[in-house]
């Protein structure tokens, strides 16, 4: 992911987690590692739902399942694009 690709995203998004019922629908903020469980999930929904919750969640807010999927790899990884930006930025 390149710099211009980072800036285009939202600034969060719904993410589905494969976790305890309860604990599978997250929020990932733009540049920030991880993610926030959030309190959406419910522990009698089945996985189907919970994706769905967050499929709506997302769609309400403009974000595209492709743009959230992007989102959730990138925190998990550390935003390494938006670092290696950074530190480009300082050495020019």
């Amino acid at each position: 992911m390149d710099m211009q690709e980072f800036e285009s995203m939202p600034a969060s998004c719904f993410v589905f987690i494969h976790a305890s019922p309860g604990d599978r629908v997250g929020m990932v903020t733009r540049g920030v590692s991880g993610c926030l469980i959030t309190k959406v999930d419910q522990k009698d929904m089945t996985d189907a739902e919970a994706k769905k919750v967050v499929q709506v969640l997302n769609a309400h807010n403009g974000v595209q399942p492709e743009a959230a999927d992007r989102m959730l790899a990138a925190a998990m990884s550390g935003w390494r694009c938006q670092r290696r930006g950074y530190e480009e930025g300082l050495a020019a």
